[in-house]
């Protein structure tokens, strides 16, 4: 079968894995999709952030400890689903105190 080139699925950059080729055979399977681990990473903490596995501010949380400088170019559902998670969620609106009742 031979190494193949393949497209991250996140962030769309070329590289090469065969899961039976002798030096990727002890790679991990992820690597099928995925060229690295923190792209692995995004891709499933916007997926768990999408499943309602996990709420919006674990997801934030989570996704603090990968590296998005590169998030320019991930796919645009990818994109849409950080820029949910990081959007601000509205304020509730200030109610106005009643006035004062005369006394």
């Amino acid at each position: 079968m031979g190494r193949r080139t393949r497209e991250c699925y996140l962030c769309g950059e070329k590289y090469n894995y065969c899961p039976t080729c002798s030096q990727d055979r002890t790679k991990p399977t992820w690597m099928a999709e995925f060229h690295d681990e923190n792209c692995k990473s995004i891709f499933d903490i916007c997926t768990r952030y999408n499943m309602q596995l996990m709420t919006k501010e674990e997801a934030k949380k989570a996704l603090a400890t990968c590296n998005l400088t590169n998030k320019e170019n991930f796919k645009s559902y990818v994109q849409r689903d950080l820029a949910n998670i990081f959007a601000e969620d509205p304020k509730p609106a200030a109610t106005k105190a009643a006035p004062a009742a005369p006394k």
